[in-house]
Formats: C-alpha cells, structure tokens, sequence
C-alpha cells in the first residue's frame, strides 16, 4: 500500500514543481488556464496541485481573473529566492552607508499577497536603535513598506487592497494615501504599529521600471547622539535608493 502510494503520489509533485518553476519566471502571473496552457496540461490534471500550492502558501491569486503568483513563502523556507539574493546584495552597500551616516536602522520589504515580508536589515553603529527581524510579517496596509509597494504595484494589485476594505470611506482614504506617495515619491508617516517611530519608506525599481521592494527607515529620535534630522535622514534614504535601483538596471523616465 505504502508504494503504491509513493507512485501515485510522483506526478502531483511533478505537477506541483512544474506550477512553482512557471510561476517563477512570470513576474506578470498566470491564469489557471494560461498555467495549463504553457504546461502542456489539462486545467482539470492541474486544479487540485493549484489548490493545495495556495492553501499552504506557495502562490496566492490576485484580481478577478485569479491570476496566481510566486509568494515568498520559499524565501522563508530555504532564502534562496533569487530575485530576492540580487535585490538584497544590489543595497546591501548603500543601506549600510545611510544608517552608520544617519545612526538608524533600515529594513528592506517586499510584498506577498496582502503582508510584506522583511528580506534584509540592516543595524546601525549604535547600541539603541529599533529594528526588525529579517522574515518578519506584517499586513501591507498597516505598514509604509506595504503602502509604498501597493502605490507603485499594477491596477490588479491595487485593487485586491481596495476590495479588502469594508467602506467608501476606507477606499477612499487608501486612494488618496497612494496618490500622495506617488506625488512625493515616498512616505513620512508616524509608525502605526510602534509608538514614537517615524516611517521614511522609498520604493525601489528594476530593470523593468518596476518595484521590487521598498526601503524604509524607521526613524527614532536620538538623545544622547548627534542626530541626523528625518529631513536629512529621507534625503540620504532617496539617494541610496535611486543608486540601488540604477543598480538593478532601472532608467528614470
């Protein structure tokens, strides 16, 4: 019984890595039916592999089409996810120079379904200072990373956001706090999860002239340091920022 359960069991795995290698070279995304499609397979040989990704995390559906996505849960599991390697070596240099010239920690973020995720942090030369552990998660929306991301993802992202809210009202107030952050090109916003922290996040591109991940400093005030103020310490952040992201190949419209 026990080996005819094994070989029943190879072509789902088959199946399963065949969804998750496709996936990792579609930064747009498939359909059911465009996963099926490429794969040479029929929707119905590949409905439950598809199902049983997402349940344990894998992939997550976004948009009306549910269209599914790579998520970073293999970046938890074996932190080998490439994308996220060359984005955290491209800033690793620059992150470091912002915070022993601010004396403030600052973290890297990227967006997985409706959380982000912290992919690199970064402490300063200081003993007392605020930071987060590396795979930490936290709800986008609660979060500048999160916000920054959403801002700059595409329309069907945007959208997942908007329909997780219950009121206009909540909408509405979303649309202008991302319509702000693309007018400044970054947010300054008090932390919404740690008290006396100020949140300077700036998002970060590739090649493709999309976001990849987000920057932020969690700024707090230092009283027995000579401080850098948040006005200078954003600035700094911009610059590291714009260097990583022309790092990674991006080129300002």
């Amino acid at each position: 019984m026990a080996n005819s359960e094994s070989k029943y069991s190879v072509p789902a795995v088959d199946k399963a890595l065949s969804v998750l290698e496709l996936l990792s070279e579609s930064p747009d995304g498939a359909t059911q039916t465009e996963i099926a499609r490429m794969l040479g397979r029929s929707i119905t040989s590949l409905y439950r592999v598809i199902q049983v990704l997402e349940e344990k995390g894998y992939i997550y559906s976004t948009g009306p089409k549910s269209t599914y996505h790579l998520s970073l849960k293999m970046f938890e599991v074996a932190n080998r996810h490439y994308p996220v390697q060359t984005l955290v070596e491209a800033a690793h240099v620059e992150i470091k120079s912002v915070c022993k010239a601010t004396l403030q920690s600052c973290h890297i973020a990227l967006l997985n379904g409706e959380e982000i995720i912290i992919i690199h942090q970064q402490d300063p030369p200081l003993g007392t200072h605020y930071s987060v552990a590396t795979g930490s998660r936290y709800p986008a929306l609660e979060t500048s990373s999160g916000a920054v991301m959403i801002a700059y993802s595409d329309q069907e992202v945007q959208q997942t956001f908007y329909d997780s809210l219950p009121s206009d009202k909540e909408r509405k107030a979303l649309k202008e706090r991302l319509d702000n952050i693309i007018q400044l090109g970054h947010e300054r916003m008090e932390s919404q999860v740690v008290a006396g922290i100020l949140n300077l996040s700036v998002p970060l591109f590739d090649y493709r002239n999309r976001v990849v991940g987000v920057a932020t400093l969690p700024f707090l005030s230092q009283k027995y340091a000579q401080e850098t103020s948040p006005e200078e310490a954003l600035e700094m952040l911009k610059n590291a920022c714009e260097t990583i992201s022309c790092n990674l190949g991006y080129q300002h419209s």
